[in-house]
């Protein structure tokens, strides 16, 4: 398939080449916290602002993250919210791939939510890569429908702590 244009701060990589970061498995062990200290990539398959009930709260902005074969959902740090509103290259946005260099793990009203801390966003995409499922039961799958990149686990490319 085509590749998208490159973001000029990342000359060297295409898109296909960013999506090949996403290793499958790698949002099941975020999620069940077998993955804490090391950061990982992963595609923002729906960025979404949060209202406040009241007026002086700072936003927030919640995040499906998917590796291509599961989602769950995030929370950005507000230190980081800058990133959903600044233009041009860097800018989070719907299906963006992402380094998430620091995250944790919290339960809030009984579901488990990663908070990113600290990422990058690498490249932008078009649409959904691979066919991602929910982690948790009941949890609705984001609008979008699989890309033309087939997400698979290759050689070389496992989660060796090394990213």
């Amino acid at each position: 398939p085509a590749t998208l244009p490159v973001l000029s701060a990342f000359p060297q990589r295409t898109v296909a080449a960013m999506a090949n970061q996403l290793v499958p498995g790698t949002i099941s062990k975020v999620y069940n916290q077998e993955l804490t200290q090391q950061n990982f990539y992963a595609q923002a398959i729906e960025v979404k602002r949060l209202g406040s009930s009241s007026g002086n709260a700072q936003e927030r902005y919640r995040l499906s993250i998917s590796d291509g074969q599961n989602f769950c959902h995030a929370m950005l740090a507000t230190q980081i919210n800058n990133l959903v509103n600044i233009d041009g290259p860097g800018q989070l946005t719907k299906n963006s791939i992402i380094h998430i260099k620091e995250h944790i793990c919290n339960m809030m009203q009984g579901k488990k939510l990663v908070i990113a801390l600290n990422l990058e966003v690498v490249g932008q995409h078009h649409e959904v890569l691979g066919n991602p499922q929910p982690m948790e039961a009941g949890q609705a799958k984001p609008a979008g429908g699989p890309a033309a990149y087939n997400i698979q686990q290759q050689p070389g490319n496992q989660n060796q702590g090394g990213w």
